[in-house]
């Protein structure tokens, strides 16, 4: 459903507010279930289910075709709002799950980028070919409302991807709501210390979950399947890892690991960060060993050495549900952002805010 490439290099805004700001509210505020701390696994696990209290909740997924679009980081929004859903799951309410689609993420990418599905703009047209983009957009606008996933057959325009961070701006903007209608409200958002994975486990728990931005290596990708294969893959190994390219020169057809781990010998050569492409995913789940999201269809296992490896940035989105049952958290957040609103631009603040870090990290 989503490339494996899609976000651009991490921003910096010395404004964004911080999990770590909040500690006080967390250590005095418990969780809606009463609990201060959380529990040793939660959320999304290797079966795909969420694991909610004792409950497990099924959130409806099926395999799409293929597409070649940027499109990770809208993905992993929408993979965010499904998680917020199953937290808030009753089975005595009847309460649904909405079902992601590809279309859905397009949308949701629209939003926030400047890219945009071609249509007829160009007057210079000629007529036969104006008539082909029209019966086009027909067929899309008919598949679409027959809820068929037709979008990656589709032409695209500015597909560069998305800053995860100008993304979630965009989500919380509550001024023009560019996203109202395709996800659940949201107010703010705190960033998450990457290297402090109890913080991380704790902003799942209470959050639903977090997006985490990737530098993702080479070394994830699957061995080749046929025995003959193995030695020119052996052979251009060194050589594609110098290069930072994948195998696959076409990354949509990129096939990767269940499991994303650190190699045995570090985070360099084929596992440097950043030598296969810039991701993004939405971690929905953990346990005491490791941490789940989806990506491509798939529950993937993230090791907690991969997340120290290879995370750059990470964000908690609290929608409006969850801040209802922390009104301590939004008051001080309420006031954080006007007085942040009211203050100038500090004069050593440099004027290039992103964090490169890795190898050839856009695709």
């Amino acid at each position: 459903m989503d490339t494996l490439a899609g976000r651009l290099p991490a921003d910096t805004d010395t404004r964004t507010l911080r999990m770590s700001q909040y500690v006080r509210q967390f250590d005095r505020t418990p969780a809606p279930d009463g609990n201060s701390e959380p529990p040793s696994s939660y959320g999304l696990g290797p079966s795909g289910n969420f694991l909610i209290g004792k409950e497990r909740v099924t959130i409806p997924d099926e395999p799409l075709e293929e597409t070649d679009f940027k499109n990770c980081v809208p993905t992993a929004m929408a993979r965010l709002a499904q998680a917020w859903q199953a937290k808030a799951w009753d089975a005595a309410t009847g309460q649904t799950i909405t079902r992601l689609t590809l279309n859905r993420t397009l949308d949701i990418y629209e939003k926030v980028s400047p890219f945009r599905r071609k249509a007829i703009t160009d007057p210079s047209t000629d007529r036969a070919e104006k008539e082909v983009n029209k019966i086009k957009i027909e067929k899309i606008e008919a598949d679409k409302g027959a809820g068929r996933d037709i979008a990656a057959r589709t032409e695209d325009h500015n597909d560069y991807g998305v800053s995860l961070l100008q993304a979630l701006k965009r989500w919380t903007d509550r001024d023009t709501k560019p996203l109202d209608g395709l996800l659940p409200e949201a107010d703010y958002f705190l960033e998450v210390e990457p290297r402090n994975l109890d913080q991380l486990r704790e902003a799942v728990w209470r959050f639903g979950g977090v997006l985490l931005g990737l530098a993702l290596p080479l070394s994830i990708q699957l061995p080749p399947e046929k025995k003959h294969d193995a030695q020119p893959q052996q052979e251009t190994q060194a050589a594609q890892a110098m290069l930072g390219s994948p195998q696959e020169k076409d990354i949509s057809k990129l096939k990767v690991q269940e499991d994303w781990f650190v190699p045995g010998y570090g985070p360099i050569a084929d596992g440097a960060p950043g030598s296969l492409s810039s991701h993004c995913v939405a971690i929905t789940g953990y346990t005491p060993r490791a941490f789940y999201c989806f990506s491509d269809g798939l529950v993937r296992t993230l090791s907690e050495e991969f997340v120290l490896a290879y995370t750059e940035e990470c964000f908690a989105v609290l929608s409006r549900d969850v801040l209802a049952d922390y009104a301590d958290l939004r008051t001080s957040m309420q006031k954080d952002v006007e007085k942040l609103r009211k203050q100038d631009r500090p004069p050593w603040m440099p004027n290039f805010t992103q964090r490169w870090r890795g190898g050839n990290i856009m695709h």
